[in-house]
């Protein structure tokens, strides 16, 4: 698997689970979760879906998660990148380098509009947060195979430079 791929993964695979703990401790139901995240009608299957990762959200919809859940959004993000980072660089280099030439252009493009919009829009983002940006819109663009929007790496940014 590509790295591209393994991040998308193991953070798309932590994000339910997040969800559900953090519910759980407020002691929600997931149709009091949808409600305060300002979802209408019968928000449950919607929430549920999230927590067993069939539905993926938006950097929109994680937003207004993590104000519901009254966590920063870095807390979907924690640990994520635990499982690569233990791998020899060496393994993730190769699988980049001679993986998809396309992934790396993706995640070039990438690092290229989060540093252009941190900068334009005078956000002061540090590397860790700036990689967890990275991780949350290659999940997205990975997801629904279309290119963030610039409004979209704002928001990103802007939320977790909170």
């Amino acid at each position: 698997m590509n790295i591209a791929k393994r991040i998308w993964y193991k953070s798309h695979m932590d994000i339910g689970t997040k969800i559900k703990t953090a519910r759980e401790a407020l002691g929600l139901t997931q149709g009091q979760l949808g409600e305060l995240c300002g979802w209408e009608g019968n928000s449950q299957p919607r929430i549920a879906g999230y927590e067993k990762n069939k539905r993926q959200l938006t950097p929109d919809g994680l937003v207004l998660m993590a104000k519901a859940l009254r966590k920063p959004i870095t807390y979907f993000f924690e640990d994520a990148g635990t499982e690569l980072i233990s791998e020899p660089a060496s393994s993730l280099l190769t699988d980049t380098v001679t993986g998809n030439t396309e992934d790396i252009e993706l995640l070039k493009r990438i690092i290229a509009k989060v540093e252009r919009i941190s900068s334009d829009q005078r956000i002061l983002i540090d590397p860790e947060q700036k990689a967890r940006a990275i991780c949350a819109l290659l999940q997205t663009e990975l997801q629904n195979k279309e290119e963030s929007s610039d409004a979209t790496v704002q928001a990103t940014v802007r939320a977790l430079s909170i």
